[in-house]
């Protein structure tokens, strides 16, 4: 047998977090200057995956973690297709600096790669991979909507609707748009049921915010196809009614917020959570080239 090898990029969700799970459109980008890269060499030995980090700010025991997370991830798609452990027999070496945790796709990039690796074995075909990578990723979010895992099949601009459409988007221009880490780590998990939370206690306000969402999501695209003198203004409105989205589901606060604020004061013109909110990274949108530990995302 020949060997396997695949990349996959993280992604930024630009708008439509949460809401996108009861429907609601979502914008998202794929990031590719973070990738998850998969080699698989096949021989008689027992599986052995092995783990480096691209990134030096993703530590040892992390790179230790995404070899756990995605030999599990592993296991859960032989037993899905009735197939056994030891018929996956060789080396899997896994590249990675999208960090875990952090909201840029880190666990669809797995989800991904694993559903790639099963097409390549003959055992899925191609027809099934999306709905099968996205089961995967239920285990890491016990809902998903299945944007994080179609920008990371396709790799372009996405407009999303759960369970009706996937759209490429062209993009009319490039705004300045950049990530930063807030130091703090978010759930996904948790965040999803908290918003449902609210849908179970004050549904009419928990409706009106996904309206506020879908919105800013109908904003921003507008705006990326507008010339950018004329969508810029209407960019970053669409960023702040996304923001304070996350804001009435209590979900901009603490280290976020605080970072939020200093990404605002260092000149930013919009910014917002990108995923689930709760920590991760800010999305912030600029008139000019930002200074310090900015990563860019378009």
């Amino acid at each position: 047998m020949k060997g396997f090898e695949t990349t996959v990029y993280g992604k930024c969700i630009l708008a439509g977090e949460h809401a996108v799970l009861r429907g609601s459109p979502a914008i998202a980008v794929p990031l590719k200057s973070r990738s998850l890269m998969v080699s698989f060499y096949p021989s008689d030995e027992d599986l052995e995956i092995l783990a480096e980090s691209e990134l030096s700010s993703i530590p040892a025991h992390e790179t230790s973690h995404i070899e756990t997370v995605y030999s599990s991830v592993l296991s859960e798609a032989l037993r899905a297709l009735g197939k056994k452990s030891k018929e996956v027999r060789g080396k899997i070496k896994l590249k990675s600096d999208i960090p875990v945790g952090s909201g840029l796709g880190a666990s669809a990039a797995l989800c991904v790669s694993v559903t790639r690796m099963m097409e390549f074995f003959g055992w899925l075909s191609s027809t099934d991979t999306y709905e099968f990578a996205r089961v995967l990723e239920n285990r890491f979010h016990g809902e998903s909507s299945g944007l994080d895992v179609a920008v990371a099949l396709k790799a372009q601009p996405l407009k999303f609707v759960r369970g009706e459409s996937i759209e490429v988007i062209h993009l009319n221009w490039l705004p300045k748009t950049f990530l930063s880490y807030s130091g703090a780590r978010g759930l996904t998990s948790d965040c999803v049921a908290q918003v449902k939370k609210l849908f179970d206690q004050k549904k009419e306000e928990a409706i009106r915010i996904d309206q506020q969402m879908r919105n800013s999501v109908e904003q921003i695209e507008q705006a990326l196809k507008l010339e950018q003198d004329k969508g810029f203004d209407l960019l970053c409105d669409g960023i702040t009614g996304a923001n304070d989205c996350f804001k009435s589901w209590g979900l901009f606060n603490g280290k976020l917020e605080e970072h939020a604020d200093w990404v605002l004061k260092k000149g930013a013109i919009a910014v917002k959570p990108t995923g689930s909110g709760g920590g991760g990274h800010i999305l912030s949108i600029w008139k000019s080239l930002p200074e310090g530990d900015f990563l860019s995302v378009l």
